[in-house]
């Protein structure tokens, strides 16, 4: 399922879950740690994984968040994965030298001077295009796809060492990720 990750410090609470409820009156699943952390899992390996998966990364930098260094290992770990990341900037900080790298050039939303409602409304439009991204579960749907439209099922031919696909629709044999034939 798609996900927005959501940073923050559990200090400014109150503010994150207006964003995160505002997120999900548009019908975006916000990941959230108190909410998603499965009992008995490790918490570390949940939110690598959420971070891994999720479609983009949003921060709600604070002085709170600035300073916390579990917040600092998520966006490092945001731009490790190559993750879009969206700053809302609840309040004006000094960005720290752990993570200024990572935000550096980045456009920040402005809470304090936006307001809310602005700043959310930003933050939801920022965020719609990720939600257009839909991952193939299953790769041979993909195949179907591509093969709809023909009468013929594609031909497979080897080349080397990797099989290729050919359609009636498309002359260009399409590489076929695998070593073994389909």
């Amino acid at each position: 399922m798609s996900h927005f990750f959501i940073s923050y410090s559990r200090r400014d609470l109150e503010i994150v879950d207006k964003y995160v409820h505002a997120l999900a009156e548009m019908g975006m699943n916000a990941w959230v740690d108190r909410e998603d952390i499965k009992v008995g899992n490790s918490w570390r390996v949940q939110i690598v994984e959420a971070i891994d998966t999720c479609d983009a990364f949003v921060f709600f930098l604070s002085s709170n968040s600035a300073a916390s260094a579990n917040v600092h290992k998520e966006v490092i770990l945001a731009q490790d994965s190559g993750r879009p990341t969206y700053v809302v900037m609840l309040e004006v900080v000094r960005l720290p030298a752990a993570i200024r790298y990572q935000l550096a050039g980045l456009q920040f939303i402005n809470a304090p001077l936006l307001g809310f409602e602005k700043s959310a409304q930003i933050l939801i439009d920022a965020l719609k295009p990720h939600l257009k991204k839909r991952r193939i579960k299953n790769p041979s749907s993909k195949l179907n796809w591509l093969f709809r439209a023909s009468t013929s099922p594609p031909s497979i031919r080897k080349n080397k060492n990797n099989f290729w696909l050919s359609s009636p629709i498309s002359p260009t044999p399409i590489p076929h990720s695998s070593a073994s034939p389909i």
